[in-house]
């Protein structure tokens, strides 16, 4: 955008964080384009939803997007990557529960109300395949009902089912289920708790306790093998990445700033976890674009979504993408904290 462009109004479902909050309140911004946030959902489903009816900027599930191009859909993708999670706290169990470690959760039964497909869902699969190898045919899954399109390529054992999130925690707390998982808050929140209203309800509760809490187990998965899940993306309007294609560098270069600006957005205790997450990573993956990590995770998850049966086909992660947004040399990527 130049001062002699029409001016843009960017309607947004992105909720304020520490690392977006320089944008919503006006420390940076773009010359001739406003911010204007809609909502404040909670719930990310509901984010995408308005999001996918002709909002200019917001979140989508990385699921959503592949099935949204594969019906024809233009790429709507810029890669700035928000709300990357650990997808470790997330399993919980009672606290006089003989699951010590992942590989405890082999002949159990998981519950909750996410689909196995949905973010969480899958991004947990993938951690305990991945980073902890279990066969993940060998849980049995007490999960979402499925949509119609479900088709379970790697047999594993589905239970749906139509329940609230406090109905799979009672289930819990009967027996019927051997581990609770649920949503957590993004980036250091998912490695040290808070951040999430749902995870707060049922993690703070003194009934139960997180299987994997150590940051250092979590860190050291990170180094093992490069996972920190990436099962949202940050899209635009149709209209916007046609009509505005230099807009889109300009929203990655804004995003990138706020985030450089996050301490002080944030109260000593969230500074000193972020702080400590960069220290137990050893670099920092908080970087928005294409790079090795970033597409890795990404091939990883649309992976396992599509082993899960989440997605009819796999799709290269470029293809979510506006392509001038990824086009950009390594050394251009925008540092973050």
């Amino acid at each position: 955008m130049t001062a002699d462009s029409p001016p843009i109004s960017l309607r947004t479902t992105i909720l304020p964080a520490a690392w977006t909050r320089a944008i919503s309140e006006g420390r940076i911004g773009i010359t001739g384009v406003t911010f204007e946030q809609v909502s404040r959902l909670d719930f990310a489903p509901a984010r995408f939803d308005q999001a996918e009816r002709g909002l200019e900027l917001g979140e989508n599930g990385i699921r959503r997007a592949i099935g949204a191009v594969l019906a024809g859909a233009p790429a709507v993708g810029i890669p700035v990557f928000l709300t990357r999670e650990h997808m470790q706290r997330n399993l919980l169990v009672l606290r006089d529960s003989p699951i010590k470690e992942p590989r405890d959760l082999i002949g159990k039964r998981i519950g909750s109300w996410l689909e196995i497909t949905s973010g969480s869902g899958a991004g947990v699969a993938l951690l305990l395949e991945q980073a902890y190898g279990i066969p993940l045919d060998q849980i049995e899954w007490h999960m979402g009902n499925p949509p119609p399109t479900y088709s379970n390529r790697m047999n594993v054992k589905v239970v749906g089912h139509a329940l609230t999130p406090d109905q799979h925690f009672e289930r819990l707390v009967r027996g019927d289920i051997d581990a609770f998982l649920s949503t957590t808050g993004p980036r250091y929140f998912s490695m040290f708790g808070g951040g999430d209203p749902v995870y707060g309800r049922y993690a703070e509760s003194h009934l139960v306790r997180p299987i994997m809490a150590d940051p250092a187990m979590m860190a050291d998965a990170y180094r093992r093998t490069g996972l920190y899940p990436i099962t949202d993306i940050t899209i635009v309007s149709p209209e916007v990445a046609a009509e505005h294609p230099a807009l889109l560098l300009q929203l990655i270069d804004a995003f990138s700033e706020a985030n450089a600006l996050a301490s002080e957005y944030r109260d000593s205790e969230e500074n000193a976890l972020a702080e400590e997450q960069l220290r137990l990573f050893g670099d920092d993956p908080h970087v928005y674009c294409l790079n090795a990590n970033q597409r890795k995770n990404l091939v990883d998850f649309i992976d396992i979504l599509y082993r899960l049966g989440g997605i009819e086909r796999i799709v290269e992660p470029e293809a979510l993408f506006v392509p001038s947004t990824i086009n950009r040399a390594p050394g251009d990527c925008p540092r973050v904290s």
